[in-house]
């Protein structure tokens, strides 16, 4: 089974507990695809633009990564945010502290959740995420 379908877990636990995904912004989800190559301009140069403007959390500062969950959470009318970090990703673990305060600030339920690419935390994920989704 590839990485991607393992971080299904957190998914499925959110959407068996009455919720529902409606954007995942991840180094999989719509970060990568949401800022298109500029065509007019010179090849190398427009893809290079491109990627450094992606909101990755080894930039730093992350600017980037900031505006776009604020967007999203304008854009799709979101109820909650759910962060998921991966144990082995340092860099989203440490930005944690500043997404919560970001959605503090937007005055949007926040919650992170820690896990790997194992199913042997599915129950405890689901029992934490249920609960998220009640309080909403």
């Amino acid at each position: 089974m590839n990485s991607t379908l393992k971080l299904a877990k957190v998914v499925t636990a959110i959407e068996e507990s009455g919720g529902v995904v409606i954007a995942y912004e991840n180094c999989i989800g719509v970060k990568p695809v949401e800022l298109l190559v500029d065509e007019a301009e010179e090849l190398y140069k427009a893809i290079a633009d491109k990627y450094l403007q992606i909101g990755c959390s080894v930039m730093s500062p992350n600017n980037n990564r900031y505006e776009l969950l604020t967007r999203l959470v304008k854009e799709f009318k979101v109820d909650g945010v759910v962060e998921m970090v991966l144990q082995a990703c340092h860099t989203y673990a440490v930005e944690t502290t500043e997404i919560r305060k970001l959605m503090q600030k937007e005055n949007m339920p926040f919650i992170s959740v820690e896990t790997d690419y194992s199913t042997s935390d599915t129950a405890q994920l689901k029992t934490r995420l249920e609960a998220f989704i009640e309080m909403l």
